[in-house]
């Protein structure tokens, strides 16, 4: 079992049929987040943070971000609301020593992206 800190997370990258899509990545380990108590089981699968290709070479969507990313993804999948998600997501951000500048723009980033698809999608907050 892997922690929400871990340093080193593995997973097996699934490599994409098209040169625009985002690679997968599928847990091989169960993750256990103390922010949800919640564990997200081996073979989860998530696009990592999702983040614009053109700025990949500022917040890739793997390196810290991977296990945060996962958490909430694995989170929002399983109907667990994206106020908690978010607040989640932060707190496991913050606590993989992520800048605060940085912790703050994916805050407001997946909140906007939460309000967008909801307002255009209907989906639940």
């Amino acid at each position: 079992m892997i922690e929400d800190t871990a340093k080193i997370l593995p997973v097996e990258i699934l490599i994409p049929d098209k040169w625009y899509k985002k690679p997968l990545y599928r847990l091989l380990d169960p993750i256990y987040s103390r922010h949800a108590d919640v564990f997200v089981p081996i073979g989860f699968v998530s696009d990592g943070a999702t983040t614009f290709r053109f700025i990949w070479w500022l917040f890739p969507p793997v390196s810290k971000y991977l296990l945060p990313a996962i958490i909430h993804d694995y989170l929002l999948k399983n109907n667990y609301g994206w106020h908690f998600s978010n607040r989640v997501f932060v707190s496991t951000l913050k606590d993989n020593k992520v800048h605060p500048t940085v912790v703050k723009i994916f805050k407001w980033s997946t909140t906007m992206y939460g309000h967008i698809k909801h307002y255009t999608r209907g989906d639940s907050l």
